[in-house]
């Protein structure tokens, strides 16, 4: 099987929850199966834009990780789900929102999607997060 990169979009102010996320998926990584991408892989010197562009053209999967932060941030919005959902309806590649936080973002495209945790519950509700993981 394929190594499949995945692009992990977040907003800085919930970078904790991705990082709970990522140690979940680490039987994944250590495997050999996937390949986190995201912008804490840009080296310095490297233009950020560019490299985050091509993270999202190379990317197998498209993980959000939703909340207020998330969608208050400009550049999330415009650049980094645009981005993915236009290649997604293009190569019909995956896009998975979770539910970090609650935030109402049903007027959005990105609410066509099925999240996670499926029950709707935001991951920061749960009592032990390690099951909404």
């Amino acid at each position: 099987m394929n190594k499949k990169n995945i692009y992990i979009s977040y907003a800085e102010k919930d970078k904790n929850y991705k990082e709970e996320f990522v140690e979940h998926l680490s039987p994944l990584i250590f495997s050999n199966l996937i390949e986190e991408l995201n912008s804490n892989s840009i080296l310095p010197g490297e233009n950020w834009r560019d490299e985050i562009r091509k993270q999202i053209d190379e990317a197998d999967l498209y993980i959000f990780l939703l909340s207020s932060s998330f969608f208050a941030s400009g550049y999330l919005n415009d650049m980094e789900v645009q981005r993915a959902l236009k290649i997604s309806r293009k190569e019909n590649k995956m896009i998975i929102p979770i539910l970090l936080r609650e935030v109402d973002y049903s007027s959005l495209e990105l609410s066509n999607y099925q999240a996670l945790p499926r029950n709707s519950k935001p991951v920061a509700n749960w009592e032990n997060r390690d099951k909404a993981w």
